[in-house]
């Protein structure tokens, strides 16, 4: 047999240098035959390779975050008075923020997020507007599954819509707008209510100071009344002619 040429053997041959493997782990999946627990299945997350490895990590992370205490970190110099106390710092755990996007509110990853905020596990939820209307949209009506492969343009003529592998009806964001804009609508009249009357109370002053005398609230309140009215119909107008737009260039017609 020819020998080996020496780049190949070189390349193939090379002796392994196994001193940083030393204290490294070995590859192994959970084994169900001795554990089928949770537990269990978490603790072999680590070794089992590829992007199971990353969620053992974030297992480990989590772990560190519910088990941290004030009374690990030294106290400094500029500490609060509060915090001086050992009693305080052995019962001070870290604040822990879950922070998600609409489509995890979309998903079942919904479910999780309640029970994790029900049973306290977390203290702060950061999320965007999205997450809150999917939230709400799914106490009135169920998404339900779909498919990925599903076509917007075949779904849209039926009234559907798309997210992922999921299907809402439009039925449901009709739901959703029935029962928000009553409470718009009435937190919009309340706000006015307040500012009509904090401008009452600031005119009355007004013209109480440059009359020299105290002034009716009534004289005033209809002054403000009447001005209200005013500006509602400049907002109307306002709102027509905006609605007055033409398709081709968007601005109001003359």
């Amino acid at each position: 047999m020819a020998a080996m040429p020496g780049i190949v053997a070189a390349a193939v041959l090379q002796k392994s240098d196994d001193s940083e493997l030393k204290d490294t782990a070995a590859c192994e999946g959970p084994d169900f035959d001795k554990d089928r627990s949770l537990d269990g299945l978490c603790a072999k997350l680590l070794t089992t390779g590829f992007q199971a490895t990353n969620i053992g990590l974030a297992v480990k992370e989590i772990e560190r975050m519910r088990a941290w205490r004030l009374s690990d970190v030294p106290i400094t110099e500029n500490e609060d008075d509060d915090f001086k106390s050992p009693e305080v710092r052995r019962n001070t755990k870290a604040k822990i923020f879950l922070a998600y996007t609409s489509n995890m509110i979309s998903s079942g990853v919904r479910e999780v997020i309640r029970y994790l905020v029900q049973h306290k596990h977390v203290d702060v939820l950061v999320t965007t507007g999205g997450g809150i209307e999917e939230d709400l949209m799914k106490c009135l009506a169920p998404h339900k599954m779909g498919d990925f492969a599903l076509r917007g343009k075949d779904l849209r003529p039926k009234g559907l819509n798309r997210i992922g592998n999921l299907l809402v009806p439009n039925d449901t964001y009709c739901k959703f707008e029935d029962w928000l804009r009553p409470i718009l609508h009435k937190m919009h009249d309340e706000v006015d209510a307040k500012v009509l009357t904090a401008a009452s109370r600031g005119l009355s002053e007004i013209i109480r100071h440059r009359r020299g005398s105290p002034s009716s609230h009534n004289e005033v309140g209809g002054l403000i009344s009447i001005s209200s009215l005013f500006r509602a119909a400049q907002s109307i107008r306002i709102t027509r002619r905006h609605k007055r737009r033409t398709p081709s260039t968007g601005r109001p017609r003359a």
